[in-house]
């Protein structure tokens, strides 16, 4: 079967916590709680992995960059919020 990735836009990144694979397709999308190194206007196309556990009280972030960054943040306490994104250095 096919992978679906739901597109989106005018979203803000916290507020995505159900499990899923999500794509911003556009540069210049309106994207907010993307890591520092994406918030600027040309730099908003990415696909996001999701993975959640109990209705998004815990939760994982994995964003792919068409830039060529990945990001990672999690919710690792109960109903807390995202951790600050980090970048994934590949060797």
């Amino acid at each position: 079967s096919k992978l679906t990735l739901s597109q989106i836009n005018n979203v803000n990144l916290n507020s995505i916590t159900e499990s899923g694979f999500y794509t911003s397709p556009g540069w210049g999308n309106n994207i907010s709680g993307l890591p520092q190194e994406l918030n600027n206007n040309d730099s908003k196309a990415f696909y996001l992995v999701v993975f959640s556990l109990e209705n998004g009280a815990y939760c994982q972030q994995i964003l792919y960059s068409l830039k060529g960054f990945i990001f990672y943040r999690a919710i690792t306490a109960f109903n807390s919020p995202f951790g600050q994104w980090r970048k994934i250095n590949l060797i």
